[in-house]
């Protein structure tokens, strides 16, 4: 008995330019990214003063790449976003892989968009909440060993189990997405003649 296996669907070239464009572009803002990082920076300063401040019960300012708490009127302390912390570090590969995933395989465009969407909104969340439990340790421990360990050893860790996650959670969504569609009328007619 012999199989008769179905041709693969060709992708129409319209479709593989289209595809090639949605990766240029997930390219093009990883690579923005990279080159505004100081700007990035700052809007990450100022997330965290945002929601940081009321729930550590502190008065919160921002001044450039730096949230600081007034933790009473002569005791301010101040969190610097670096380049180590930014969130580039996280979201620019994030969509170099997106990038890659978009070009060089038959994932869904919708659910390419909808994991590479997940995928920078987890890291850009885990991240802000890195930032959080640093300035809640520092001001619970003080300098040593609140900021030491949270910042550290902790708040890598988060840091690298949440870019983690976030590529996992985008794999497992654009996996249901495949378009490697090729028809089930014409396997299962494959089927039926080879066991004639």
């Amino acid at each position: 008995m012999s199989t008769i296996a179905a041709p693969p669907v060709r992708m129409h070239p319209l479709t593989r330019t289209v595809r090639h464009l949605l990766g240029a572009l997930a390219a093009g803002v990883g690579i923005v990214l990279i080159v505004m990082l100081d700007q990035v920076r700052h809007v990450e300063a100022a997330l965290a003063s945002y929601w940081i401040g009321p729930v550590t019960q502190n008065r919160s300012m921002l001044w450039g790449d730096t949230f600081l708490l007034h933790l009473s009127d002569t005791q301010i302390i101040a969190f610097r976003i670096t380049v180590e912390c930014t969130i580039v570090i996280l979201a620019a590969p994030i969509m170099f892989l997106s990038a890659a995933l978009i070009g060089f395989t038959r994932v869904s465009p919708l659910r390419w968009l909808l994991a590479t969407l997940v995928g920078v909104v987890t890291v850009v969340v885990v991240n802000q909440l890195r930032l959080g439990l640093i300035a809640w340790s520092t001001l619970t421990w003080g300098l040593d060993p609140g900021y030491e360990i949270s910042h550290t050893f902790v708040g890598s860790a988060l840091a690298v189990l949440g870019f983690a996650g976030a590529i996992a959670l985008m794999l497992v969504i654009m996996s249901g997405g495949s378009t490697d569609a090729r028809p089930r009328a014409a396997v299962r007619s494959g089927r039926r003649r080879a066991k004639r």
